[in-house]
């Protein structure tokens, strides 16, 4: 026979839904970059804070407004960061408060580059940047625009002609790594804005503790290491562009 204090509790989870530490059992699915490389220290930075409250992350790459799609189906948990902006357009997101990063967008271009760049001097650009910044959409003045899936197509628009220029994330490693391909980038960058993670809204009870888990995490210096250990890893990027003797088309 059940007790009246075993009946409280199971009508308690039927009218309440599944408690948190039943909900942590299966990994969430968070939508990350393509690009494995860029996306390696945000994975650290999410993972960490993920197993400090009891939960799993499995990431799976999708380009950014695929994912925000996705996020918005119910087919994913989670995006691995988006810019303030951005989440202000995503109803169904819950953005955590605690900056992943503050992720500086570069002016890349064919050399020679000047020093600074205005915003407004880019209205007379053809500019090429990854489909879903939100932030730097609207940050630009109206001009030509031409939309790129990645930041590596954005760079071969850029060295085939067809852009003149990439407004891209970039680190400081990152820039060099960029230069050392022949292009030059602009010394003050063109924006300045913090990277938040992105929870669904049917996960809002856990919005307080990953809130909490990345303060800690910034706290103890374990955030400013891993862009520490970062900079070593994106000294080597990759950079998918084309190479003499292929077509300058991606």
């Amino acid at each position: 026979m059940v007790s009246g204090f075993g009946l409280a509790v199971a009508l308690g989870t039927l009218l309440l839904g599944t408690p948190l530490n039943a909900q942590a059992a299966d990994a969430w699915r968070v939508g990350s970059f393509e690009d494995q490389q860029a996306a390696g220290p945000f994975h650290r930075i999410v993972s960490e804070a993920y197993a400090r409250i009891g939960l799993k992350a499995h990431f799976e790459p999708v380009p950014l407004l695929r994912g925000e799609s996705l996020l918005g189906s119910g087919d994913l948990d989670a995006v691995l960061a988006r810019t303030e902006q951005s989440a202000a357009k995503l109803p169904f997101a819950l953005k955590v408060g605690v900056p992943l990063r503050l992720v500086e967008y570069v002016a890349v271009r064919q050399p020679p580059c000047a020093p600074r760049l205005e915003l407004a001097e880019l209205a007379r650009l053809r500019v090429t940047l990854q489909r879903g910044s939100g932030a730097l959409e609207a940050a630009l003045p109206a001009g030509p625009k031409v939309p790129a899936l990645d930041p590596h197509e954005a760079l071969r628009y850029v060295q085939g002609g067809m852009a003149d220029l990439a407004a891209l994330p970039l680190t400081p490693a990152m820039r060099t790594a960029v230069e050392r391909e022949g292009f030059c980038t602009v010394a003050e960058p063109l924006l300045v804005v913090p990277f938040f993670h992105l929870i669904h809204t049917r996960h809002a009870a856990w919005l307080p503790r990953l809130d909490s888990a990345l303060k800690d995490l910034e706290r103890s210096g374990f955030t400013a290491r891993v862009w520490q250990d970062a900079e070593r890893d994106y000294a080597g990027w990759q950079l998918k562009l084309n190479r003499p003797g292929a077509s300058s088309k991606p």
